[in-house]
């Protein structure tokens, strides 16, 4: 368990990195959508990438953010009873909620999309929703690289709140 703990400090810089690319990347959703608007109201002359290419900047800053937020321990939660118990408590429901809920929700999403994304190269998919027809490998390929670096920060988190079962707790 030590050597695990010298790697969650190195996890959480790597959530608290891709933070900051997610939070460029909502940027880039505003600076496109603006430009859309820009182009449509102005001149008359709207696009047809930016209506394909916002939700693929908002998807890659949602799943790139994730991580993060569950770093941060900001996801959703129902506190009434979670804030009410003491710190092993905390750690207990966070063990049994990451063993139910969390591991069984990331195999599937890993799985899921990384399937998605091998298709989307393989076949050289695009988005069909304008004219433009981006293709979808890109895409596919952050949204999966998003929810494996939330299987990771969950990894950190769950050795986090184990520790504390434990009595291991050095924080």
């Amino acid at each position: 368990m030590d050597r695990i703990e010298k790697l969650l400090p190195l996890i959480d810089k790597l959530s608290e990195s891709t933070a900051k690319v997610a939070r460029w990347a909502g940027v880039a959703v505003i600076a496109v959508m603006n430009f859309e608007v820009f182009a449509r109201y102005v001149f008359g002359r709207p696009t047809m990438w930016a209506s394909a290419m916002a939700p693929m900047l908002g998807a890659a800053m949602i799943t790139l953010g994730w991580g993060y937020v569950h770093q941060q321990r900001a996801n959703v939660r129902v506190d009434f009873l979670y804030i009410k118990v003491s710190e092993r408590g905390r750690a207990i429901i966070d063990v049994v909620g990451d063993v139910v809920v969390l591991l069984p929700l990331l195999a599937t999403l890993v799985y899921s999309s990384l399937t998605a994304t091998i298709f989307a190269w393989s076949i050289g998919e695009t988005m069909i929703q304008t004219n433009w027809y981006p293709p979808a490998g890109p895409i596919r390929t952050v949204v999966f690289a998003g929810i494996v670096l939330l299987a990771i920060q969950g990894f950190s988190n769950f050795c986090r709140s184990l520790s504390v079962l434990l009595g291991r707790n050095r924080e």
